[in-house]
């Protein structure tokens, strides 16, 4: 894969927005962020509000305070009552003045809380986000049909069983949740990667060229962390996933993805993750095959759910991906 392609992938799934605890947390932080600038914008509008009723009050004392010395020395040098009725009417101005700034700057006010709140209902992609996961249903995944080294699989009726979470997914209370991601990783690397990104300098001793099939080898991540028979799963045996097995797109957990329901009625979950490029989340929908590209030795064959239909592409063996491991 270019580097062209590259980009234009990790462009692509930058597009997609992820559900779930990160998008709570990134929601309630939006959330604080929204409150903290509603609340600046009416300090910020209640000072200008106070600073102007003090101004105009201050305007007016002046002006009555030249009016008053004006009226004594009219009276000092005789003159008559015209120059009183002459001031009446610069009152009656000054009163305008003030209710005019007042109007103006009540305006002002509301003209600034419109701007502040403006980009939070101006947001369609979450609202987008939001509906498409209600929409789903909720995921029907079966339980483990045994375990064999301590993880669990799901017979599928196919030609191996499947892992019935990622590699790297942390037990909680002895419970493994098949709506996380796991950890991610280069291809025939054994360091875990938390970035999307290019590995070519995180390990001096990583190599992938010509290694051929991995499946099952010391340079398959799954039979490290998993040990007894598990393995990463050969290009075929996601082919032989795609074809014969139903899917459908899914939530579960609050997260979303896709089920594969298997010839004999058995379902796994397969999950779409959030994980950082750079400082950007994107979404991880690429499962690691064993097998690496025939036309190209930077390149191995990647299962994706990416444009919400499963297929197989070849990807660049730098970049991180999840893995769903496999046992006969």
């Amino acid at each position: 894969m270019s580097n062209n392609e590259t980009q234009k992938e990790i462009s692509l799934n930058s597009k997609k927005k992820a559900t779930g605890t990160p998008e709570k947390i990134s929601r309630f932080i939006g959330l604080c962020a929204y409150i903290l600038v509603l609340i600046s914008s009416y300090i910020s509008s209640l000072i200008i509000i106070i600073s102007s009723l003090a101004l105009a009050e201050l305007m007016v004392l002046i002006n009555d305070k030249i009016k008053s010395s004006g009226a004594t020395e009219a009276q000092a040098s005789g003159q008559d009552a015209t120059t009183n009725s002459e001031a009446e009417p610069k009152k009656n101005i000054s009163t305008q003045e003030q209710w005019a700034l007042c109007f103006c700057t009540i305006a002002l006010f509301f003209i600034m809380i419109a701007i502040n709140v403006a980009p939070f209902y101006l947001d369609t992609n979450n609202t987008e986000t939001e509906n498409e996961y209600k929409a789903l249903e909720k995921a029907i995944v079966s339980s483990p049909n045994g375990t064999i080294g301590g993880h669990g699989y799901i017979d599928l009726g196919l030609s191996v069983k499947w892992g019935a979470y990622n590699i790297g997914v942390k037990s909680h209370s002895n419970q493994y949740k098949p709506s996380e991601i796991g950890e991610i990783y280069a291809w025939s690397d054994t360091t875990a990667i938390d970035r999307y990104k290019d590995k070519s300098n995180i390990s001096e001793s990583w190599t992938y060229k010509g290694l051929g099939d991995i499946s099952g080898s010391p340079h398959d991540i799954a039979r490290i962390k998993q040990g007894a028979t598990w393995r990463m799963p050969t290009k075929a045996e996601w082919q032989e996933l795609i074809e014969k097995c139903q899917w459908k797109k899914a939530k579960l957990y609050n997260t979303i993805g896709f089920t594969a329901t298997g010839p004999n009625g058995n379902s796994i979950f397969l999950p779409e993750g959030i994980i950082l490029y750079g400082d950007n989340p994107i979404i991880i929908s690429h499962y690691w095959s064993s097998t690496p590209c025939e036309q190209d030795s930077l390149e191995a064959y990647t299962f994706s759910l990416y444009s919400d239909e499963p297929r197989i592409y070849s990807s660049s063996c730098k970049l991180g991906k999840a893995i769903r491991a496999v046992t006969d």
